[in-house]
Order: C-alpha cells, then structure tokens, then sequence
C-alpha cells in the first residue's frame, strides 16, 4: 500500500500535489474573508478569537506547510535513532540491525502520506473557518467540525492500519529470501 519504486514516488508527488492544491486554496479564497477573521469558536460556535485575513491566510499557509515538513523531517530522521528506540508490532525482529534499515525505510515512505493527510484537515478545516465567517456575526456549524474531524480521524486509523501492514508484508519478504 505504501511502497514506492525510486521511478514512481507516490507517497511524495501525493504529497506535492495536496500541498499545492492547499496553498493555492487557502490563497485563493481569502478575498472571500473579512478583514477581520473569526478564527477560534467556543463550544456553542460562538466566535472568541479573530485575526486579520492576511494573518490567517499565512498562519494557515505556514503551519500547514512547515507542520507537514516537521512531520516528514522527523520520520525520515528515524535512521539516526538508535534501533531500540523503534517501537512498533515485532519490534524485536526490526529492532535488528539488519532490518532497521528497512523499517526507516518505510517510515520515511509514509511520512509523506502522513502529512499530505495533515495539510487536507488543514484544508477542510479552513473551509470550516471561511463559511463560519460568511455569517453575520460569525458562527461555526459543530455538525461540520464533527464530520471533518471524523473524516480525519478515520483517514489517520487506515494510514496506521496500512503502516503496520507495510511493516508486516515487508517482514514476511525479508523472511522467505533469509
């Protein structure tokens, strides 16, 4: 699910396009905020925190792009942790110095799925933030919050299932050539 051939890098054009098609989004609708954007809600949708557009629009661009980068940073950093620090199912068996490098590997793949699925909540959730602001005074509909926090949370739960199946098919592939 998660392999990649060093011609074709999946996890990493998925990732270059999501964060264009995010940067270009956000960029795109902020003339449709106000000057002065609601950008925190309390529990009842109620506005309790404002920013100007331009200051939106670039926390938004910024965080979710330099989010995304820590993300992939780090995973892909997993190669200079020692071995013992892994912590995953049959940690025993990719803690082994002849299969860490693998498990870095697939870790460093993932990242970029990881963090193309960040920058779409990211995304989801500005439009979230644009609607609530097209109303008069601002008002964020919890229902839509629910739905695209579920979203992502499920997105997450299959990204970790298919990480652990990467992890598995490849231990089952370096067993039958041991």
């Amino acid at each position: 699910m998660f392999a990649s051939s060093p011609r074709f890098p999946v996890p990493q054009i998925l990732f270059a396009v999501t964060a264009v098609i995010f940067a270009g989004s956000v960029w795109q609708s902020a003339p449709q905020l106000p000057d002065r954007v609601a950008t925190h809600f309390n529990a009842q949708g109620e506005a309790n925190g404002w920013m100007s557009r331009e200051g939106h629009v670039g926390f938004l661009i910024g965080t979710g792009l330099g989010v995304s980068a820590f993300l992939v940073a780090l995973l892909h950093s997993f190669r200079f942790f020692p071995p013992n620090t892994l912590n995953v199912p049959d940690a025993k068996f990719w803690r082994d110095p002849r299969n860490y490098p693998e498990a870095c590997r697939i870790f460093a793949r993932w990242s970029w799925l990881l963090a193309a699925m960040h920058l779409i909540f990211l995304g989801t959730l500005h439009s979230v933030i644009l609607a609530a602001n097209q109303l008069s005074p601002p008002r964020l509909n919890g229902g839509a919050m629910m739905w695209q926090t579920g979203i992502f949370l499920t997105g997450i739960g299959v990204l970790i299932w298919g990480l652990f199946q990467s992890l598995r098919r490849a231990k089952v592939a370096v067993g039958s050539t041991s």
